[in-house]
C-alpha cells in the first residue's frame, strides 16, 4: 500500500428533500453519495452542478475595478491608441491574452500583444520588457494578464514612459497593491465568493464579457482550455465556464483549436468522442506548454488567434516537435533528481527535498517537481543554475499540508523574486544563495511538518463492489464532469477480487495490465508507472482502490479501471465507519 486509505463521511440528505435528491441523482445511491461527498447538499444545488441551465452566471462588475478597467479600454479604442496585451508564457496567460486580442481586434487594429521568453526574462513584467513595449511599440495602454500584482516597480516605470497599466491576475495579493488605474483579481473578493478562484482566463474572459457581451461566449472554448491547463478548482463559476467552455470546444470554430484537437486525437467527428478535460489536461495543454518552456510561447498565440489554415498547421507541427523534445527532457532530468534524492537527501529526517543542477533546463523543472512530489510525497524545489547569467531559478510543488509560498516568505531574503500560491511556486535567486536558501527552507519545513502529517493519504468516496459496475452506472458517474482540482475523480474501494491476468505495458515496461474476476465479471485494470518491486501472481486475491473509466476503442465503449492503490485481502480489516470527518481503512504495510 502506498497510501493510508479514508474512507470520506457517508453524509445524509434531509428527509424533507431525500427523495427529490435521489431522483435529479439520476436514482443512483452512489451518484447521490458522490454530490453529498462534494458538498452538494440540496435539491437546487444540485440541478445547478449537473446542468448548467440551471446556474446563474455572476455578472462581470462583480470584480472590483471591472468596469473602470472596460471604460479605460473603450477611451483607449475611442482615441485611437496603441493597447498591448502582456501575458504569462503558461497556457493559461496564453489563452488569457488570446481571449483579449480576440475581442479587442473587433473594435481596433491599433493592438499588439507580448510574452516574455522563460529562459531569459522569467515570470511576469521585467523592466527591459516594459521599455520595449514603450519605445518600439509605442504603447499607450498596457494590459497584463495573468501577471503583475506583484510588478510595482515595472508598472511606475510604465507610468513614467506614459503608459496607463490594466492589471488582471489572479495570484496572491501583496500587501500593498500595484498604482495601476485598475486592478482586477478575483482574489479581493470574498473566498466564499463563486468569482474568488478564477485564474488568468477567468479574469480575461470576464472583462471580454462586459465589453462584448453575450458573444462573448464564442470565447468559452479558451476558457475551458485555459482553466483546466491551470488546475484552477472546478468548483461555482469555474465549473459553469469548463462545462459550457467543452461544449464550445467540442465543436470549435478556431482553427487553432481544430489543429490542435486533430493531433491529440481528440477531434469529435474522427473518432466520435467529444474533448474533455482529461484530453486538455494530457493532450492539447502540453504541447502548448512545450514551446512556452523550451522556446518562444508567441507560437501558441498566434495559434489560438489565427484565421489562416497553413499557418495553424505549421505552428501545431512545431508544438508537437517541442513537446516530444520537451519529454525526452523531463525524462532525463527526472532521472537525475531521483538519483540526487538517493545521494543527498534523509527521507527519514528531511520533511522536503531541494535540489540544485547546473545542466537543468529550467522550462521543464516544475513538471519534474510534480513527479517528484508524487514519488516521495514531499514539498519539493527544483533549481535549475545558469551560471552565465549569474542566476538560478527554481519551480516548486507541494503537498496539501504545507502553503509552499508561506515558506518562501520564510527564506525570501536569500532570493531575487518569487511568488505562486499555496501548492505551487516559482523562484529567481543568485547561485551564491543556494545553499543558505536550502539552510533556512528546510529548518521552516522540518518544524512545520512531522512524520504524522506526511503521511500520504487517498481519500476514497465510497465501497463499490466490481460485481456492481455497469455501463449504465459509470455513465451517470461521468455526468459530475468536468473533474478536476475541487472535483477529483471520484475513487472507490473495491470487494475482493481475483487476478486471472497480467501484462506488462508502455514503451519501458512501465506500466502493468491486471485482468481482474469479482463473481462472474470480468474488468480490465491499470496501473500507470507501477512499482517494479510489486508483485502480482495469477489467483492473487486483492482489494483495490479505483477508479472505473470508459474506454473507447474501435467505435465500442468498455469499462476499465484506473488502479491507484491496492493491498492483499488479507491485510485489510473490515471497514468502519465513524462520526468523525473521515474513517480509517486499518491495514498492515
Amino acid at each position: 500500500m502506498k497510501y493510508k486509505w479514508l474512507i470520506k463521511e457517508q453524509k445524509e440528505i434531509s428527509k424533507e428533500f431525500s427523495k427529490e435528491f435521489l431522483d435529479i441523482a439520476y436514482g443512483s445511491e452512489i451518484i447521490s453519495k458522490l454530490l453529498l461527498n462534494r458538498g452538494i447538499d440540496s435539491p437546487e444545488k444540485a440541478k445547478a452542478y449537473l446542468d448548467p441551465k440551471f446556474y446563474k452566471e455572476t455578472k462581470p462588475e462583480e470584480i472590483p475595478d471591472l468596469i473602470k478597467a472596460k471604460d479605460r479600454i473603450v477611451e483607449a479604442i475611442n482615441k485611437k491608441e496603441k493597447i498591448t496585451v502582456f501575458g504569462d508564457y503558461d497556457v493559461d496567460g496564453v489563452t488569457s491574452v488570446s481571449c483579449l486580442l480576440i475581442t479587442l481586434r473587433q473594435f481596433t487594429d491599433k493592438i499588439d500583444f507580448y510574452i516574455p521568453n522563460r529562459l531569459t526574462e522569467g515570470y511576469g513584467l521585467n523592466i527591459e520588457a516594459v521599455k520595449t513595449i514603450s519605445g518600439r511599440n509605442k504603447t499607450n495602454l498596457l494590459i497584463t494578464c495573468d501577471c503583475g500584482i506583484t510588478n510595482h516597480r515595472e508598472i511606475e516605470l510604465a507610468q513614467e514612459l506614459g503608459m496607463d497599466v490594466i492589471v488582471t491576475d489572479h495570484h496572491s495579493l501583496p500587501e500593498i497593491l500595484p498604482s495601476a488605474c485598475a486592478v482586477l483579481n478575483p482574489k479581493l473578493l470574498p473566498s466564499d465568493h463563486k468569482l474568488h478562484w478564477l485564474p488568468g482566463v477567468g479574469v480575461a474572459y470576464k472583462l471580454a464579457e462586459a465589453i462584448l457581451g453575450s458573444s462573448a461566449d464564442d470565447l468559452l472554448d479558451l476558457v475551458a482550455l485555459g482553466m483546466i491547463a491551470d488546475l484552477a478548482p472546478l468548483v461555482d463559476e469555474n465549473r459553469y465556464l469548463v462545462q459550457m467552455g467543452l461544449k464550445k470546444l467540442a465543436a470549435t470554430k478556431k482553427i487553432g483549436l481544430q489543429e490542435l484537437l486533430r493531433i491529440c486525437g481528440c477531434l469529435k467527428e474522427e473518432n466520435g468522442n467529444k474533448p474533455s478535460a482529461e484530453h486538455i489536461g494530457f493532450g492539447i495543454a502540453p504541447r502548448i506548454n512545450a514551446v512556452g518552456r523550451l522556446t518562444d510561447a508567441t507560437l501558441a498565440v498566434r495559434l489560438l488567434t489565427t484565421n489562416d489554415l497553413s499557418e495553424a498547421v505549421q505552428i501545431t507541427s512545431e508544438l508537437e516537435t517541442q513537446n516530444k523534445e520537451r519529454q525526452l527532457i523531463c525524462e532525463k532530468t527526472l532521472k537525475e533528481a531521483v538519483t540526487l534524492v538517493s545521494e543527498h537527501v534523509d527521507l527519514k529526517k528531511d520533511k522536503c527535498i531541494i535540489l540544485a543542477k547546473e545542466s537543468w533546463h529550467h522550462g521543464v523543472i516544475g513538471i519534474v517537481a510534480s513527479r517528484i512530489v508524487e514519488k516521495f510525497h514531499l514539498p519539493t524545489i527544483l533549481i535549475a543554475v545558469d551560471k552565465e547569467q549569474n542566476i538560478a531559478r527554481g519551480s516548486g510543488r507541494s503537498i496539501s499540508q504545507l502553503n509552499i509560498v508561506e515558506a518562501l516568505v520564510n527564506s525570501s531574503i536569500h532570493l531575487e523574486r518569487y511568488g505562486g500560491h499555496k501548492a505551487a511556486c516559482g523562484l529567481s535567486i543568485r547561485p551564491e544563495k543556494i545553499n543558505n536558501f536550502i539552510f533556512d527552507f528546510k529548518n521552516f519545513v522540518n518544524k512545520k511538518l512531522n512524520c504524522e502529517n506526511l503521511e500520504a493519504i487517498i481519500e476514497i468516496d465510497s465501497e463499490l463492489p466490481l460485481n456492481e459496475l455497469n455501463l449504465d452506472l459509470i455513465e451517470k458517474i461521468y455526468k459530475l464532469s468536468p473533474f478536476g482540482l475541487g472535483n477529483k475523480l471520484p475513487v472507490f474501494v473495491s470487494n475482493e477480487t481475483e487476478i486471472i491476468g497480467i501484462r506488462v505495458i508502455g514503451k519501458n515496461g512501465q506500466h502493468l495490465k491486471l485482468v481482474l474476476k469479482s463473481e462472474i465479471k470480468m474488468f480490465e485494470a491499470l496501473i500507470w508507472n507501477h512499482d517494479p518491486n510489486a508483485e502480482f501472481h495469477i489467483g492473487d486475491k486483492i482489494k483495490i482502490v479505483y477508479t472505473p473509466k470508459l474506454n473507447y476503442f474501435n467505435g465500442k465503449i468498455s469499462i476499465q479501471l484506473e488502479i491507484k492503490d491496492w493491498t492483499h485481502e488479507e491485510c485489510v480489516s473490515t471497514l468502519e465507519y465513524e462520526s468523525k470527518k473521515y474513517s480509517n481503512i486499518m491495514a498492515r504495510s
